[in-house]
Parts: C-alpha cells; structure tokens; sequence
C-alpha cells in the first residue's frame, strides 16, 4: 500500500466486504499533498457505489450480484449507478480491464480507481484503491494506475 501510494501520492485505502451490502475500511495509507480525501479506518461504504465496491462486485457469484441489485441501488450523487443494466455492464468492464472506477459516484468531490484481492478460488476477500480528490482525477491516468492498483491487489491477493 505505501509503495502504491508512493508511486501516485495520493491515499491508498484497503477494504474488506461487510456481508453484501457494505465495504469496511481497515486500512488506509494517506498521500503527503495538502488536499486530499479522508475516511475514518471503520468506515462502510456502499458496495454498488465506490470503485473497491464494484471491484469486489465484478468477482462475486451471479446470484450475489442479484441479490445486492434486488436490494435496490441507492442513488448518493448524480453520477451513482442505479440501473441494474448499467451496473452488470460495468461489472463487466471492471473484469475485462483489470480494475474499478469511481466517478463521483459516492461522493461527489472524490474520484478513485480500485481492484479485488482474491483467495485462492478467486473470490474477492478485500480490496485496494486509489483515493483522490476529483479535481485531481486525470482521465489519462486511469490505465496506468488501474494497472498500478492491479497489480498491488495481486501482490496481497493468495494463490
């Protein structure tokens, strides 16, 4: 984590699922700029709206993803996912590419670009992602450091 949060100088923040609904934070390495994104170690965020969220999404079973989706996708921003078509689809990308993306989707000055920690089955046990003020997101950036987050992710990931 900190040799991620080295690599980009902005937080890294490590999250584990809280069933099927929530992600809690049990770590964070925070970035040396002055302006910067905080959440206190403890902190549940929405599965279906943070990029370690829908990180762990793209790696869960069919019928799990349903049943966060049969839940109802609460809408926290304008730019929140909340059709179901549109989150498979983007479940579907965040597997094709390696890592997650956060748009302001939770908060609507925060941006991060995140990926699973797997087991040894391949099941999401956790997650990783870059935390960054959205003033800062740079969209040229996001296939470097989606590959810089993946690649972190693997390193913890077992197997």
């Amino acid at each position: 984590m900190q040799e991620l949060r080295d690599q980009v100088n902005e937080t890294v923040h490590l999250s584990i699922p809280d069933g099927l609904d929530a992600m809690l934070l049990i770590d964070r390495v925070d970035c040396a700029q002055n302006v910067r994104t905080f959440s206190p170690i403890g902190d549940r965020s929405p599965i279906h709206a943070t990029a370690i969220g829908t990180a762990v999404m793209a790696h869960l079973s069919p019928d799990e993803i349903e049943a966060i989706i049969q839940r109802g996708l609460t809408r926290y921003t304008e730019n929140t996912i909340t059709d179901p078509e549109a989150l498979r689809a983007e479940l579907d990308r965040v597997r094709e590419r390696g890592y997650s993306l956060n748009l302001r989707y939770y908060r609507p000055v925060v941006c991060a670009i995140g990926a699973a920690i797997l087991d040894s089955q391949g099941r999401p046990v956790g997650g990783l992602c870059i935390s960054m003020p959205a003033s800062r997101y740079v969209e040229q950036n996001e296939k470097i450091w989606g590959g810089m987050v993946n690649a972190a992710a693997r390193k913890i990931s077992v197997g």
